[in-house]
């Protein structure tokens, strides 16, 4: 986490969580002095609506609407800088790529053969008996 209290990246996102998973073993200890447990308690609170706020800052950038949903429930959302897509750069490539492909080989037509030009036999009617 920066000084102010927000998580700038994903590695301070994973660093605060695994801080939280440690103070979690702490906070179940029985026998850790009351006070000493309170203020750690402020603390792990404090570390956990920031990794709320991040995470709901990433899910706002990817789905707009969610702001909207946040604001009705009242969760606070951290802020981010927006993401510039490739689209939106309006890169254009230098040059056009050159596509090499071989020509068609030429094939000859095909002649047809003697099975081809005779005629095709002419059908039996095999149940041509029944109507006698």
């Amino acid at each position: 986490m920066s000084s102010n209290g927000k998580i700038t990246d994903e590695a301070g996102y994973q660093k605060s969580l695994g801080w939280l998973v440690e103070k979690a073993m702490i906070l179940e200890d029985p026998l850790i002095d009351p006070e000493e447990k309170a203020k750690l308690q402020r603390t792990y609170d404090f570390v956990e609506q920031r990794l709320l706020e991040y995470r709901r800052g990433e899910l706002v950038q990817l789905f707009p609407g969610l702001r909207e949903i946040y604001k009705i429930l009242g969760w606070t959302v951290q802020e981010r800088e927006p993401v510039i897509s490739d689209s939106e750069l309006d890169i254009q490539p230098l040059e056009k790529p050159v596509i090499n492909t071989p020509p068609e080989p030429e094939t000859p037509p095909v002649k047809p053969t003697a099975s081809q030009n005779e005629n095709p036999k002419a059908t039996v009617n095999l149940s041509a008996w029944l109507d006698d």
